[in-house]
């Protein structure tokens, strides 16, 4: 029964050639489309879920006007770490994070121009648990 039902299918294709080519090439863009959007969803929900009590992490961003620009960035008030954590009091700790795109770096008498430096707060790994390559990860960020 199912060689009669392939049969008649394949004559009912070859018959209808455009049909076909239409029907076949909005299935194969839809499914090309599905499988497209599940792997970026699934990429978006894969970032940072090796960090200890991923669950209760958070970000705050901040919606801006300014210069003419807006939008929505991570960005925030330096104070708002503290007062966040000093006043809410769901928020067991909070910690800043700034990019800086370049910056001078002095050691000792010498001085060296950096790109992409992350400024963090001291407290850093005590909510996040990226691996270190080396040092104690309770005192890493205590110094300048």
């Amino acid at each position: 029964m199912f060689s009669n039902y392939l049969k008649v299918a394949v004559r009912n294709l070859l018959k209808h050639k455009l049909y076909t080519l239409i029907n076949v090439g909005g299935l194969s863009v839809g499914l090309a489309c599905a499988i497209l959007i599940s792997l970026w969803v699934g990429d978006e929900l894969s970032f940072d879920r090796f960090h200890k009590n991923v669950e209760n992490l958070y970000r705050v961003n901040w919606d801006f006007k300014w210069a003419g620009n807006e939008g929505v960035g991570p960005g925030t008030p330096p104070p708002l770490a503290a007062t966040l954590a000093s006043n809410i009091p769901d928020v067991a700790a909070a910690t800043r994070l700034r990019h800086m795109p370049s910056a001078t770096i002095r050691c000792g008498d010498r001085f060296f121009s950096e790109q992409g430096i992350l400024a963090a707060d001291s407290n850093f790994f005590d909510l996040f648990s990226f691996p270190l390559l080396d040092g104690d990860r309770r005192n890493v960020l205590t110094h300048p």
